[in-house]
């Protein structure tokens, strides 16, 4: 009865040290995966932020494109009426020229 009280207490007393042995394991696989966590959010943060910062880089980059494109027309434009006035005056000129010419003629 002793040899299976002893076997029993070997048996049971290296189970224990398994089992001691896995939850030292655990918890400390469960404290390294904490600690991984922690660096992970740090890092999801940072990635954020140099998205965000991204992204307003890319809209300031849009605004200043557009500002740009309605500065060009705008000067397109007023160009275009600079010229068009122009050509109106130079028309107008020479139409008073010709009626001049012709009311001289007539005389």
């Amino acid at each position: 009865m002793q040899v299976v009280i002893r076997r029993y207490d070997a048996t049971m007393s290296s189970h224990q040290t398994s089992l001691d042995q896995l939850r030292h394991d655990h918890h400390h696989l469960t404290q390294l995966l904490q600690d991984k966590q922690e660096a992970l959010k740090v890092v999801e943060q940072r990635y954020t932020d140099i998205l965000a910062e991204k992204q307003r880089i890319e809209e300031e980059r849009m605004a200043a494109m557009q500002a740009e494109f309605r500065r060009e027309y705008a000067a397109r434009t007023i160009q275009r009426a600079w010229q068009h006035y122009k050509m109106r005056k130079m028309l107008k000129k020479a139409q008073r020229k010709r009626k001049k010419k012709t009311k001289e003629v007539k005389k």
